[in-house]
């Protein structure tokens, strides 16, 4: 009977830590986000901390709203990225309303965990 006990403790402990599974020490939800294939993209996320949905927008690019970025897959992302990651040679600028207005603030290069929502962004590609 002690014996029985044991394995199906076993059994289940192996189930919970499969199946259950432990987070990973990056704290991204989906740690199996595809890497950007060159050094100039931004990579929006939908929450704080690089977690839940991202999109990739590679190359330089002028988008005066968020509604259909390319590779979108129709998501409107205005209003939506709570943190993004700039390329090696990546420039944004960030606005707080559409078409380019309201306040600004420029970013290079680096990962940016928690930002005001951008509502447009330009990208600009530095040359090496």
């Amino acid at each position: 009977m002690h014996r029985r006990k044991l394995v199906i403790t076993i059994i289940l402990f192996a189930f919970l830590t499969t199946f259950v599974g432990c987070k990973d020490s990056t704290g991204v939800d989906n740690p199996d986000q595809p890497e950007p294939p060159s050094s100039c993209y931004v990579q929006l996320f939908d929450g704080d901390h690089f977690k839940d949905d991202s999109i990739i927008i590679e190359g330089a690019g002028e988008f005066s709203d968020l509604a259909n970025l390319p590779g979108s897959d129709g998501k409107d992302w205005t209003d939506e990225a709570d943190s993004f990651k700039a390329g090696d040679s990546t420039t944004v600028t960030i606005w707080t309303q559409t078409n380019f207005e309201g306040d600004s603030t420029v970013y290079e290069t680096g990962e940016y965990p928690s930002v005001k929502e951008p509502y447009s962004l330009k990208i600009t590609c530095k040359r090496n």
